[in-house]
């Protein structure tokens, strides 16, 4: 569960406060992968834009995550499951 809301692009707007603009190529998260998202914020709207990295399922994923004012956060995700209710999720 927790691995399908990282890779799938349409699982953002659940519990990030983005819009999904589009995902090339589309689907779950695959090396290579660009998604495009929106924010509001301060009254405007906010570009987005995540560039897969690494896809190594279900246990890790990288991200380089481009943030409005030229932020760009390098970002790790590993998964740990503790049970089959539980998952360790790590970032960085």
């Amino acid at each position: 569960m927790v691995w399908r809301l990282l890779t799938t692009p349409e699982s953002y707007t659940a519990w990030a406060d983005v819009e999904l603009l589009s995902a090339e190529p589309p689907g779950a998260a695959v090396a290579g992968q660009r998604i495009f998202f929106r924010t509001r914020g301060l009254g405007r709207w906010w570009a987005i834009r995540f560039e897969v990295g690494a896809v190594d399922a279900p246990h890790s994923l990288e991200l380089m995550v481009h943030l409005p004012l030229g932020i760009i956060n390098h970002e790790h995700i590993t998964l740990l499951p503790l049970s089959a209710r539980q998952t360790r999720v790590a970032f960085n």
